[in-house]
Formats: structure tokens, C-alpha cells, sequence
């Protein structure tokens, strides 16, 4: 999601350079000099694709003044441009405000990965913790939240971690519910927490799903997370290598 994120902003400002129109927005830019009237010029305008090269251009700035323009953007429209914006120009209490007040938004669902992602690059410990009891704040009938692996990861990076977002890990990639992009975010953040919980009978039943079958880069991931609580599970993967390879599988580490 993040890579597509990124190539979709990117492109909005390839776009813009073969526009003749835009050329003081472009200059500006390119001379990091960030003129906050040329900016906010694009901003306030009916042109997506103005105010999309726009963003970009706030996203390269690393400047926290630049924050109450981009927060009074349509989240309906530009959400997932603002939060990578967001991301790029660094920590701001005005910045996670806003995210955490659109957490609560009716239209929140559908930036909820790009809204956790950017509160994981920029917020602090505090941050992690209310990341953490929001999540366990969902009600059990219920299994929302898509994308928390992403905040998650993101502290991790930045050396921010704890048990309790390790189980929430776990939860994800074992909620019946789950699909199968939030299981693959899950399972390759835990793996770079080094250590897990998952049973024997978890790794045997990710390794035997349709999703590991058809999807080689998921099957990396759940073998990522063998470790020594759950080695018999090397059993079953021998077995699965060899119905999926044929009669000479890999051998495992």
C-alpha cells in the first residue's frame, strides 16, 4: 500500500512538469525554497491534479507551517496524499491531532492504513501506547482497524515496540476474520520483531491456507516466523513444500 501510495503521488508530479501551467509551483519546488503564496495558490483551486502536485510539494518541504493548509483538504478526496504528506514533513502535534480526530471521522475507514502508518512514522511513545489501547478498545463481535500492522511497523523501525503490539500482531494474523493483506502486513512485522507466539497448529494452518499457496511472498512471510516455540511446524512445511514443489523440496533452514 505504501509503495502504491508514493508511486501515485510521484506520478502526480510528472504529470505536472509537462503543464506549462505549473512551472512556479515546479520552481519552487525544485529550489526547495517552498513559497507558501504559490502553494497555497494551488491549494485553493477546483483542479485535483493542481492541488494533488500541491501536496507533493508540501511533502518535500519538511515544513510543520505548511500543516493547517493540508489539514483543511477534503479527506474524502486527497486522504491518503494528506497522510503521506503528513508523514514526509515530520512530527507535528497539530499533524496527530488531525489523525487522531479522523480515527473517529465517518469517512476514517477507508484511510484507516494510511491514517496508521503516518501516526507510526511520526508519533512518539505516548503515540504507541494509544495506538495500542485504541485497537483493544474494538468491540468483539466486531474486527476493524485494517492496517494497524502498518503503524505498528512503523514504530518498530523508529525502535518503538512492546508485547502488547506483538499480541495484536498475533491477533491479526489468527482472527477468523481476517483477510488475507492484513494477515501478510501482520506476519512480516512480526518477523522483524524477532520472537512470536504462534502455535505449532497456527504456522501449519497458514502454510496449508490458499493463501500461501498462490502467493509465494505470504509463504515467506509465515516461514519468517518459525521459531523455536513452533519448529515442529518444520514438519508440516516439509510436507508442503514437497506436495507444492514436487518429490525434491528446498530444504529448510
Amino acid at each position: 500500500m505504501r509503495v502504491i501510495c508514493i508511486l501515485v503521488v510521484l506520478s502526480n508530479l510528472i504529470i505536472a512538469q509537462y503543464n506549462s501551467t505549473m512551472h512556479d509551483l515546479i520552481k519552487t519546488t525544485y529550489e526547495r525554497s517552498f513559497d507558501k503564496n504559490i502553494i497555497s495558490k494551488y491549494l485553493h483551486t477546483d483542479d485535483e491534479r493542481k492541488i494533488h502536485s500541491a501536496i507533493l510539494s508540501i511533502a518535500h518541504s519538511e515544513d510543520t507551517t505548511l500543516v493547517p493548509d493540508l489539514i483543511k483538504l477534503d479527506m474524502l478526496h486527497y486522504g491518503s496524499d494528506v497522510c503521506f504528506a503528513l508523514g514526509q514533513i515530520g512530527r507535528s502535534e497539530q499533524s496527530l491531532n488531525f489523525l487522531w480526530d479522523n480515527l473517529q471521522a465517518p469517512v476514517s475507514e477507508n484511510f484507516f492504513g494510511d491514517i496508521f502508518y503516518t501516526i507510526g512514522k511520526i508519533g512518539n511513545q505516548n503515540d504507541f501506547k494509544k495506538l495500542i489501547d485504541y485497537y483493544k478498545s474494538y468491540r468483539k463481535s466486531l474486527f476493524p482497524y485494517e492496517g494497524i500492522a502498518e503503524g505498528i511497523l512503523q514504530f518498530q523501525i523508529r525502535g518503538i515496540k512492546s508485547e502488547e503490539a506483538k499480541a495484536i500482531l498475533e491477533i491479526e494474523i489468527t482472527h477468523p476474520l481476517s483477510t488475507k493483506n492484513r494477515i501478510k502486513q501482520a506476519l512480516f512485522t512480526l518477523a522483524r520483531y524477532g520472537d512470536n507466539n504462534l502455535s505449532k497448529d497456527n504456522i501449519g494452518e497458514l502454510l496449508n491456507s490458499d493463501f500461501a499457496r498462490e502467493d509465494d511472498q505470504f509463504l515467506t512471510f509465515v516461514l519468517m516466523n518459525i521459531n523455536n516455540k513452533n519448529r515442529k511446524a518444520r514438519e508440516i512445511t516439509g510436507f508442503f513444500l514437497r506436495d507444492r514443489r514436487g518429490s525434491n523440496p528446498r530444504p529448510l533452514p
